[in-house]
Protein backbone atom coordinates (compact mmCIF):
# COMPACT_ATOMS: atom_id res chain seq x y z
CA UNK A 1 0.00 0.00 0.00
CA UNK A 2 1.10 3.97 -0.63
CA UNK A 3 0.76 5.93 2.47
CA UNK A 4 0.89 9.57 1.61
CA UNK A 5 1.11 11.84 5.16
CA UNK A 6 0.66 15.50 5.02
CA UNK A 7 1.79 18.31 7.46
CA UNK A 8 -0.56 21.51 7.34
CA UNK A 9 0.06 24.66 9.68
CA UNK A 10 -2.29 26.51 11.55
CA UNK A 11 -3.12 28.61 8.29
CA UNK A 12 -3.85 25.32 6.78
CA UNK A 13 -0.95 25.26 4.30
CA UNK A 14 1.44 22.11 3.60
CA UNK A 15 4.61 21.87 5.20
CA UNK A 16 5.95 18.76 3.86
CA UNK A 17 4.26 15.65 2.67
CA UNK A 18 5.99 11.87 2.73
CA UNK A 19 5.12 9.36 0.03
CA UNK A 20 6.28 5.78 0.73
CA UNK A 21 5.28 2.15 0.13
CA UNK A 22 3.77 0.12 -3.25
CA UNK A 23 0.32 -0.15 -4.58
CA UNK A 24 0.59 -3.65 -5.52
CA UNK A 25 -2.45 -3.16 -7.62
CA UNK A 26 -0.68 -5.20 -10.56
CA UNK A 27 3.22 -6.43 -11.33
CA UNK A 28 5.46 -3.72 -11.80
CA UNK A 29 5.21 -2.02 -15.07
CA UNK A 30 1.57 -2.40 -15.17
CA UNK A 31 0.48 -0.71 -12.05
CA UNK A 32 -2.03 2.22 -12.87
CA UNK A 33 -2.10 3.29 -8.90
CA UNK A 34 1.90 3.38 -8.93
CA UNK A 35 1.93 5.12 -12.08
CA UNK A 36 0.24 7.78 -11.24
CA UNK A 37 1.08 8.65 -7.85
CA UNK A 38 4.67 8.60 -9.17
CA UNK A 39 3.01 10.88 -11.92
CA UNK A 40 1.71 13.86 -9.35
CA UNK A 41 4.49 13.39 -7.05
CA UNK A 42 7.57 14.12 -9.63
CA UNK A 43 5.39 16.58 -11.46
CA UNK A 44 4.18 18.94 -8.38
CA UNK A 45 8.08 18.46 -7.35
CA UNK A 46 9.10 19.62 -10.90
CA UNK A 47 6.19 22.30 -10.31
CA UNK A 48 7.57 23.73 -7.38
CA UNK A 49 11.14 23.97 -8.61
CA UNK A 50 10.16 25.21 -12.10
CA UNK A 51 7.25 27.42 -11.14
CA UNK A 52 7.43 28.69 -8.10
CA UNK A 53 10.20 30.80 -6.19
CA UNK A 54 9.39 27.78 -2.93
CA UNK A 55 12.01 27.05 -0.90
CA UNK A 56 12.02 23.03 -0.07
CA UNK A 57 14.15 20.12 0.47
CA UNK A 58 13.46 16.80 -0.83
CA UNK A 59 14.60 13.46 -0.04
CA UNK A 60 14.06 10.13 -2.53
CA UNK A 61 15.15 7.07 -2.69
CA UNK A 62 13.16 3.91 -4.19
CA UNK A 63 9.36 3.57 -3.02
CA UNK A 64 10.26 7.07 -1.32
CA UNK A 65 10.07 10.59 -1.22
CA UNK A 66 10.23 13.45 1.64
CA UNK A 67 9.15 17.26 0.24
CA UNK A 68 9.82 19.49 3.02
CA UNK A 69 8.68 23.29 2.73
CA UNK A 70 10.84 26.05 3.59
CA UNK A 71 9.21 29.13 2.36
CA UNK A 72 6.02 28.66 0.43
CA UNK A 73 4.11 30.88 -2.08
CA UNK A 74 0.67 31.17 -3.42
CA UNK A 75 1.67 28.90 -6.31
CA UNK A 76 3.28 26.43 -3.80
CA UNK A 77 0.26 25.85 -2.47
CA UNK A 78 -1.47 25.42 -5.34
CA UNK A 79 0.37 23.00 -6.73
CA UNK A 80 0.34 20.85 -3.35
CA UNK A 81 -2.93 21.52 -2.90
CA UNK A 82 -3.94 20.16 -6.21
CA UNK A 83 -1.48 17.37 -5.27
CA UNK A 84 -3.63 16.14 -1.94
CA UNK A 85 -6.78 16.78 -4.30
CA UNK A 86 -5.57 14.20 -6.70
CA UNK A 87 -4.38 11.90 -4.16
CA UNK A 88 -7.70 11.89 -2.34
CA UNK A 89 -9.59 10.78 -5.70
CA UNK A 90 -6.84 8.16 -6.36
CA UNK A 91 -7.71 7.07 -2.85
CA UNK A 92 -11.16 6.80 -3.21
CA UNK A 93 -11.12 4.47 -6.78
CA UNK A 94 -8.55 2.57 -4.76
CA UNK A 95 -8.68 2.47 -1.31
CA UNK A 96 -7.07 -0.44 -0.80
CA UNK A 97 -3.88 0.37 -2.74
CA UNK A 98 -3.01 3.92 -1.66
CA UNK A 99 -4.20 5.94 1.89
CA UNK A 100 -3.89 9.87 2.20
CA UNK A 101 -3.55 10.94 6.00
CA UNK A 102 -3.23 14.93 6.46
CA UNK A 103 -1.53 16.12 10.61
Amino acid sequence: MIKAVFHKDKEDKITSFIVEGHAGYAPSGRDVVCAAVSALVVGTINGLEVLTDATFDTSVSHGFTRVGIKESTAYSNVLLNSMLLSLEGIQKEYPENIEVEIK
